[in-house]
């Protein structure tokens, strides 16, 4: 199945489908230690790195530590979850059109290795998948700085 990033909105919006694939950008060089990372470039951009829009549901956390209903978790496990933290659209809206911007505008910037090309298809281009996901981050997070809703950027295993 493999490693997927999701926009999760702090509440439904009437007519918006959230869905995004997410595996591309889950899979896109973020850290100093990789190349052509997109952290750096966010940095350089001068807006938030992606990743620091990160949070996570605590019942969601407290099912992952404890490997089974959160309900049934002990109570030391429970108090170990984090809050989730919102984050305003406008932020995240402002990441996602500068990545998006960058990356339109150096079009190799993102390489695809051989085994990603197996691994999904011949042919498969990783930089393109990554401005499809961030071409959809930006229509979510369009509409719900237009109606007020904060979000953040989850990881779903």
């Amino acid at each position: 199945m493999g490693v997927a990033l999701y926009v999760a909105l702090e509440r439904e919006i009437d007519g918006l489908d959230s869905f995004m694939g997410g595996k591309a950008l889950a899979n896109a060089p973020v850290d100093d230690t990789e190349e052509s990372n997109l952290a750096d470039v966010a940095r350089n951009l001068g807006v938030k790195p992606l990743h620091e829009f990160h949070s996570a549901d605590p019942e969601q956390i407290i099912g992952f530590m404890f490997d089974g209903d959160p309900a049934d978790a002990p109570e030391n496990i429970r108090r170990m979850a984090p809050a989730i933290e919102w984050f305003p659209a406008s932020e995240g809206l402002a990441t996602a059109r500068a990545l998006l911007d960058y990356l339109q505008t150096n079009p190799n910037f993102i390489p695809t290795s051989e085994k990603d090309r197996i691994r999904y298809a011949p042919g498969w281009n990783l930089q393109e998948g990554v401005e499809i996901d961030l071409q959809d981050i930006v229509r979510i997070l369009e509409q719900a700085k237009a109606e007020g809703v904060r979000w953040y950027l989850g990881i779903d295993c």
